[in-house]
């Protein structure tokens, strides 16, 4: 009964397939927080659509009688674009502000050195 206790085992992953593991759920974070944000900007920016295609036609109505279609969807297109910069612009620095803490809790889970995972990291940033 001196063996070793059952539930201890070998390394079943290697150091490699952690660390792919590893670099793999940080993607899928990035992409799920960018994700969000964008969503949530997008969702948003439907107010100033609305109200963006409601005042260029009345003010197209009160100017000349008559509205085109293509400029008051004009006035709801260019404030919704405008959100969606928003959005992505938000979310990448969302993913810049915490990649640093996303990067430490998951080297620690794996068991990597946090080094190999912020280079990988700081490629992910960028992108």
């Amino acid at each position: 009964m001196s063996e070793a206790p059952y539930r201890e085992m070998s390394d079943v992953l290697g150091e490699n397939e952690r660390e792919e593991e590893a670099t793999r759920k940080l993607g899928a974070w990035r992409d799920r927080t960018r994700t969000t944000w964008l969503a949530i900007f997008a969702i948003g920016g439907l107010v100033p659509a609305g109200l963006g295609y409601w005042a260029l036609t009345e003010l197209q109505f009160q100017h000349g009688g008559w509205a085109s279609l293509r400029i008051s969807v004009l006035g709801a297109v260019l404030p919704f674009i405008a959100c969606l910069f928003a959005g992505r612009f938000v979310g990448n620095r969302v993913v810049g502000a915490r990649m640093d803490a996303q990067v430490t809790r998951l080297s620690a889970a794996y068991e990597i050195p946090r080094e190999r995972l912020a280079d990988t990291a700081r490629l992910l940033v960028g992108i």
